[in-house]
């Protein structure tokens, strides 16, 4: 027995762009996935998540040709992992001590 749940949103930094998230569950375990594109581009984005090994792998889509290609796979346990990671100034680290100290970012 397959249960599928799914809704269609977009974010709100993808002007004219749509993406689906669609949860299946079943006796073999589960898979999120999610499709993105653009209007009137052909090419498009799948991202799929094993919930329950903790895998992803990311795939671009070429709607015109029908082509799947794999772009990216991981193991996301390590990530889930992690307190706190952010590309820049402040962490969140640095943002919770600045709350809890009263000072302001440099």
């Amino acid at each position: 027995m397959v249960f599928l749940a799914g809704h269609l949103t977009a974010p709100p930094w993808a002007s004219g762009q749509h993406s689906a998230g669609v949860a299946i569950e079943s006796s073999s375990g589960s898979l999120w996935l999610s499709m993105a594109h653009r209007e009137g581009d052909p090419q498009q984005l799948l991202v799929a998540v094993d919930r329950d090994t903790r895998h992803a792998a990311v795939y671009h889509v070429d709607a015109t040709n029908g082509t799947l290609t794999l772009r990216s796979t991981r193991n996301l346990s390590w990530d889930l992992l992690v307190d706190d990671f952010n590309g820049r100034e402040p962490s969140p680290t640095a943002l919770k001590n600045m709350l809890e100290t009263g000072t302001t970012p440099r």
